[in-house]
């Protein structure tokens, strides 16, 4: 496995695949890690180099102890990028990932060529897994029964069956901070006033069978968004690039040119 020292001592695991010219950096979402982006990664043609990154608690990734503010993650893909020695990069976010990455985006203008959000929280932060209740938090991570149904809802359609045992067996893994605190700093995140101060060129994908991440704040936030394209998938719910990840590539192909 392989692993990079930030400049504060935070060890992050990491993937990488490919030696192409053009970088691409996948962030995973809330109880992810970098094997959710192995379907996407194992498609990319041979101009890409892609890095997949645990954050921490997540994956392979140890524990900090410092709160999991989207701007304190976003604050550790940073360190990830720079550390890594990477310049400009295709910026690739999912869910919580993609708040991540916006907050990148918006704070490192210079670094990003253009932005992928698939089924990305929106500016305005993400409520429905806090405001479910901190009890069914803890049953999500003391039983794995009801972890997996969860899991199961989330990527309804999916089509990657083994990557996402894969995915989910060492998402369940997660730290405390992940599974109890990143859903409360979801719920408080708000940058909806500073988004126009993301000015790379996006593509918002969004599985039009989520049940979990309101359509209605993700349109809102493409629309505030200066260049910005909103594509809506069908066959496809909370996790697209599991659940149709020949047609997730296909734009992903297409937008980073």
């Amino acid at each position: 496995m392989a692993f990079v020292d930030l400049s504060d001592g935070t060890k992050i695991h990491y993937i990488k695949e490919g030696n192409g010219e053009q970088v691409i950096v996948f962030v995973h979402g809330n109880l992810g890690n970098h094997i959710w982006w192995e379907a996407s990664i194992d498609r990319l043609p041979s101009r890409f180099t892609a890095y997949a990154l645990d954050l921490p608690g997540s994956g392979h990734s140890p524990e900090t102890g410092i709160r999991h503010t989207i701007k304190y993650l976003s604050e550790i893909l940073a360190g990830f990028v720079d550390t890594i020695g990477l310049e400009k990069i295709f910026l690739v976010g999912h869910s919580m990932g993609g708040g991540v990455c916006q907050l990148y985006a918006m704070n490192n203008p210079n670094k990003v060529k253009k932005l992928l959000l698939v089924n990305s929280m929106s500016a305005e932060g993400f409520q429905k897994l806090w405001e479910s209740g901190t009890e069914r938090l803890r049953t999500f991570m003391s039983s794995y029964e009801q972890y997996l149904s969860a899991m199961n809802g989330i990527a309804a359609y999916c089509t990657e069956e083994q990557i996402f045992k894969r995915a989910i067996t060492l998402g369940h893994k997660s730290s405390e901070q992940v599974y109890m605190e990143q859903p409360q700093t979801m719920y408080e995140a708000n940058w909806f006033d500073r988004i126009e101060e993301l000015v790379c060129p996006v593509l918002y994908l969004y599985g039009k069978e989520d049940q979990l991440l309101p359509m209605e704040q993700c349109v809102r936030t493409a629309d505030a968004i200066t260049d910005c394209r909103l594509v809506l998938l069908d066959n496809a719910s909370h996790c697209p690039m599991v659940e149709v990840p020949d047609v997730v590539n296909n734009y992903l192909e297409d937008f980073f040119q």
